[in-house]
């Protein structure tokens, strides 16, 4: 999740997050910097960009708030729960295997314009995975 990403401003308008609130999740995405530290010895400051605090509870809440469209672009049955999706669809005929194909594009599609670039396929077949290329 990036907090620059232009998505925000509609997602916040969406939820009806405004005021003190939208101020408190802003505090909470945003300001943040990380350093490594290897042997006692500590790299530079850097600006974190992207991404939610990890181990909060916030966190896995606000990333469900931004995909929470995502299931809109398919056909499919998709189940979601924290930051797990999948997407579920009984493959018979070939028919209802470019249906499938056809999910797997559109999320593809959404994953880029959500600046969701990590997406791993699955196949109930492990000799037919489908992969997602940039």
């Amino acid at each position: 999740m990036s907090d620059s990403n232009a998505t925000f401003p509609a997602l916040w308008a969406f939820f009806r997050i405004h005021g003190k609130y939208l101020n408190w999740i802003s505090s909470f995405l945003l300001g943040r910097s990380r350093r490594v530290t290897i042997a006692g010895t500590g790299s530079e400051w850097a600006p974190v960009l992207s991404g939610v605090p990890q181990g909060s509870v916030l966190g896995p809440v606000l990333f469900i708030c931004y995909i929470n469209d995502m299931p809109d672009t398919v056909s499919s049955f998709v189940y979601m729960h924290a930051d797990d999706t999948k997407i579920v669809k009984q493959v018979l005929t070939a028919k209802d295997s470019k249906k499938l194909h056809v999910d797997l594009k559109c999320v593809q599609q959404w994953s880029k314009m959500a600046k969701l670039y990590t997406l791993e396929m699955i196949t109930a077949k492990p000799h037919t995975p489908w992969t997602m290329t940039e």
